[in-house]
């Protein structure tokens, strides 16, 4: 019943399922799983609570020894890509204020990780897979005889 802030969800593919993540205070997200498309069937993944979750900093010298371990605000982080099959969530930060830096959470281990990656101007992160999967066209699958 509630209007929804634009600016505070993302959607992005979890596991095989369209997912929305919403920022839903600056100390807490919600990971929203759409299970069943023809029913509306939605259930809540996982909740990212700024007091449960344990802060790391990689890669990042020149960051002063307080922000090494401390929480970005949570209504800042963007979700930009599931990896290991919705297992971790990649987010990155709104400003540029916070030393350019990219955050993976961890679901499981309830771990949140900041390194630099360093972007220039207005580049957009893109996630990139590599696979053996060949797609071939229904001509190419069919025994010549059948043609």
């Amino acid at each position: 019943g509630e209007e929804i802030d634009k600016k505070r969800y993302s959607l992005l593919e979890m596991g095989g399922y369209l997912s929305v993540v919403y920022n839903v205070s600056d100390i807490q997200i919600d990971v929203w799983i759409l299970k069943d498309f023809a029913a509306q069937v939605w259930f809540k993944k996982h909740s990212i609570l700024a007091g449960s979750v344990n802060c790391t900093t990689l890669n990042i010298p020149s960051l002063p020894n307080k922000c090494k371990h401390s929480l970005p605000d949570f209504r800042k982080l963007v979700a930009l890509s599931s990896l290991r099959n919705g297992e971790v969530i990649m987010f990155k930060h709104k400003t540029n204020t916070n030393y350019g830096c990219i955050y993976l959470y961890d679901i499981k281990h309830m771990e949140l990780k900041r390194f630099a990656l360093k972007i220039r101007g207005q580049s957009k992160v893109v996630p990139h897979r590599s696979s053996l999967i060949c797609w071939k066209t229904k001509s190419e699958l069919l025994p010549r005889e059948y043609i």
